[in-house]
């Protein structure tokens, strides 16, 4: 409805080329068990446009995956005149990289409300954010795109479970909190199975 705020979940965005951003203008909204990976932002205009545009908004990303994009002169995340802002919780940002530097850079111009995720922060996390990771989050084969955790992924367990509702599931279908703790990221990694033996 107009002036309700976005609700995506489960949904995929991979591979595709974008002329200008993906933007979040005025509504902001929600984004959950979602994953953006291995696009590309061209912003022929001259203009600095990220995957994720804020633009007068704070949108919040739960359990999203942000990987693998390229950016043409700008970070993944980036905001606008300092007009917008956001929140990022149990989400993995990695591997994104700004073309016209060769750096990666997940975040540009503005501070973010960062929580129990794993990234490359430069500098970019607000003075009150908490429980962030930097490491390789371990993809299962980014290169293929498969963003699944492997089992030692640092991500693994490393999560926020007082945000996730009671029966949720991941991008793929299945149970969140398989173990001990929520994933950080798009995919939950299941946990130990029990073995039994019988003599």
């Amino acid at each position: 409805p107009a002036g309700q705020p976005t609700l995506l979940t489960r949904v995929v965005v991979t591979n595709c080329l974008f002329g200008r951003a993906f933007s979040t203008n005025r509504d902001g909204g929600y984004y959950e068990n979602c994953l953006f990976a291995d696009n590309r932002v061209t912003a022929g205009d001259g203009q600095a446009k990220g995957l994720v545009q804020l633009e007068f908004c704070s949108p919040t990303f739960r359990n999203c995956t942000i990987a693998n994009n390229r950016l043409n002169n700008s970070a993944v995340i980036n905001t606008c005149n300092d007009s917008g802002t956001g929140r990022f919780v149990n989400s993995i940002l990695w591997g994104n990289v700004n073309e016209g530097t060769g750096a990666v850079e997940n975040f540009k111009v503005k501070p973010v409300q960062l929580d129990y995720s794993c990234t490359t922060t430069n500098g970019f996390e607000t003075a009150t954010s908490v429980g962030n990771i930097e490491a390789d989050p371990l993809f299962k084969d980014a290169a293929r795109g498969k963003y699944a955790l492997t089992a030692g992924s640092p991500c693994r367990n490393a999560g926020d479970d007082s945000v996730v509702a009671p029966g949720e599931t991941d991008l793929a279908g299945n149970p969140r909190i398989m173990s001990r703790h929520v994933d950080m990221g798009c995919y939950e990694k299941e946990g130990p199975g029990l073995m039994l033996l019988v003599k």
